[in-house]
């Protein structure tokens, strides 16, 4: 065996950092091997989406890796790697890229029985946790998109996701990921799916009240929808999660009880439940009483409401009279649709830091060809992102002045009601237990920030708003990595013979994530906190930052990253829960 092939096979363990590993290890390579290489690396730097192969970074027209723009000695390559190659990984990502590539259904056809292997082998992991959901699904949707590109063996591919489908003792995510394939996959007709939703919902009673029972219910609505079956059920099981978020849920500003109920009467209405859609209104019409708060006329369809940012910001406050900062955490018109940028070399960076252009070393001017696209297409992100968020800010600031409302003071309060006023505990090197509040060593941090926010947006930052814009770029991660502990996630990496922590750019490009974060935040992290965008972890751990870089456009940027951390609340009492009951 080739020696590089060695280094090759070390990466299928952990495939996503794959091409990561292997790039740091081309300049100790000879040419030939380097060529090798940098092929393999294109070969990792693909990511499986809903069964096909998709770059893991495109944005407009570039694409980290293209598949269709591989030269003819790459493709001689990887088949000549195929034609001898037994690891089922790497056949199948050989053969599914030498499909996309020629459409020639000879490497389809060597493909789809990989994937199956390795859905069944991964299946047979999941209880180790060796494998994650994640993983499995991966595999399952490839083998389902090439059997029915084409046509073969559909009746058998159908059967046996079918027969995954119905695997016993699995967990409700597991699920969930099929009913959202069946969903959405041509491979099942109407008549195919007769029965799935009924099954479906014999799975809830696993699932607790909130988020995680809100979505599963709306994936057996689709699938209902796609069976033509009855419908009524889930609506009133959709109904009946609403009352239970609404008697369990923590809301001191009355504002989620409020919403529960209308959106349960909305959901008895759908279930033909008239009675019970009243009656949900009645509980409404008292609660109003104590918000004193006309929730029904003044709550609209974000869909229908115009995207003008003074429009915007009329409706933010007209829906969350307590704390404006509700709608910041959660409203998605926020945060741009990053899968639509594309590289502008011509676009203004609005007074800001030109991330991409440092390194750790400072070298400013010296950019690989990838670095410069790369800073195209952050320029572009960047534009959108500062053409709406500081003026958003600007516009809610202004408002709540008029209607003498605080905005510092509703940030704190809304602060002081999340996760992060939690008392957490954690185990020393000593053994001996400590406990703390996030909320206790942020405070003074976060409302000199909140300060800077309602400041003109021209000025830059005096140096005690500085050191609370570092405490608060640096924090991030500790919050982040404590979050998804809680959450079950891995937050650790082996390296050699030590185990370490993960960064928080290894944290945030972790898939794992996607299960319990919305993936607009995630995306909006991402280009916060990492070189994908403004990097500014790194750029004031190295102390890339002076002056003139400390803006409130990135304060703006900064805040509502925080807003939008703070509102995973239901993980933190689901961990506490599960602790409490391990006692």
């Amino acid at each position: 065996m080739d020696n590089y092939l060695e280094l090759i096979y070390a990466q299928l363990a952990e495939p996503d950092y794959a091409a990561g590993n292997l790039r740091c290890m081309l300049q100790d390579q000879d040419q030939v091997t380097q060529s090798h290489l940098t092929t393999e690396i294109k070969c990792f730097e693909l990511r499986l989406d809903d069964g096909n192969l998709e770059p893991v970074f495109a944005a407009g027209d570039f694409k980290q890796t293209d598949i269709s723009q591989l030269t003819a000695q790459e493709i001689a390559y990887i088949k000549d790697r195929l034609s001898v190659e037994k690891d089922k990984f790497l056949i199948a990502r050989y053969a599914h890229i030498l499909f996309i590539k020629t459409r020639d259904n000879r490497y389809a056809l060597l493909a789809i029985p990989a994937y199956h292997d390795l859905a069944s082998e991964y299946l047979t992991l999941l209880p180790a946790k060796t494998r994650n959901n994640i993983d499995f699904m991966d595999m399952v949707e490839a083998y389902a998109y090439l059997s029915f590109t084409i046509k073969y063996q559909v009746e058998e591919c159908r059967d046996q996701l079918a027969s995954w489908y119905a695997k016993a003792n699995q967990k409700a995510f597991y699920y969930e990921c099929f009913l959202k394939l069946f969903t959405r996959s041509k491979l099942f007709k109407p008549a195919q799916l007769s029965g799935f939703t009924e099954k479906a919902l014999s799975y809830v009673h696993q699932l607790n009240c909130g988020f995680e029972a809100e979505d599963f219910l709306e994936t057996c609505l689709a699938l209902a929808k796609k069976e033509q079956a009855d419908q009524q059920p889930i609506y009133t099981l959709m109904a009946e999660n609403q009352l239970k978020l609404a008697d369990k849920r923590p809301d001191d500003t009355g504002l989620i009880r409020a919403d529960c109920y209308l959106k349960a009467s909305e959901y008895y209405k759908k279930a033909k439940n008239y009675e019970k859609a009243n009656e949900t209104l009645r509980l409404l019409q008292a609660h109003k009483k104590d918000i004193k708060l006309d929730y029904v006329t003044v709550r609209t369809d974000t869909s229908k409401t115009d995207d003008a940012i003074a429009n915007i910001a009329d409706y933010m406050l007209a829906s969350q009279p307590r704390s404006v900062f509700i709608a910041l955490a959660i409203d998605q018109r926020l945060l741009p649709d990053i899968s639509k940028f594309k590289p502008n070399k011509d676009a203004a960076f609005l007074n800001s830091v030109r991330v991409s252009a440092f390194d750790i070393n400072g070298n400013t001017q010296i950019l690989s060809d990838f670095e410069k696209k790369r800073r195209d297409i952050f320029m572009d992100v960047q534009f959108r992102i500062e053409l709406f968020i500081p003026f958003l800010i600007k516009e809610l600031v202004n408002k709540m002045k008029k209607a003498n409302r605080d905005f510092v003071a509703e940030g704190l309060d809304y602060f002081s009601h999340t996760w992060f006023q939690n008392e957490l505990a954690k185990t020393a090197l000593s053994d001996t237990q400590f406990t703390y509040r996030w909320m206790t060593s942020l405070r003074p941090a976060l409302e000199i920030l909140l300060k800077v926010n309602i400041t003109d947006k021209a000025k830059l930052l005096t140096p005690e708003e500085q050191m609370a814009f570092d405490q608060l770029a640096m924090k991030f991660e500790g919050l982040l990595r404590d979050l998804c502990g809680m959450a079950g996630l891995t937050t650790i990496k082996v390296r050699e013979d030590q185990t370490v922590n993960k960064d928080v750019n290894e944290l945030l490009q972790s898939p794992e994530l996607q299960t319990k974060f919305k993936k607009d935040d995630l995306d909006f992290w991402l280009y916060t906190f990492t070189a994908c965008g403004y990097n500014i972890r790194n750029n004031v751990a190295h102390a890339f930052y002076h002056d003139h870089n400390y803006t409130v456009a990135l304060s703006n940027i900064l805040l509502v990253a925080y807003v939008r951390l703070a509102k995973y609340n239901d993980i933190v009492r689901q961990a506490m829960k599960t602790r409490e009951i391990q006692k």
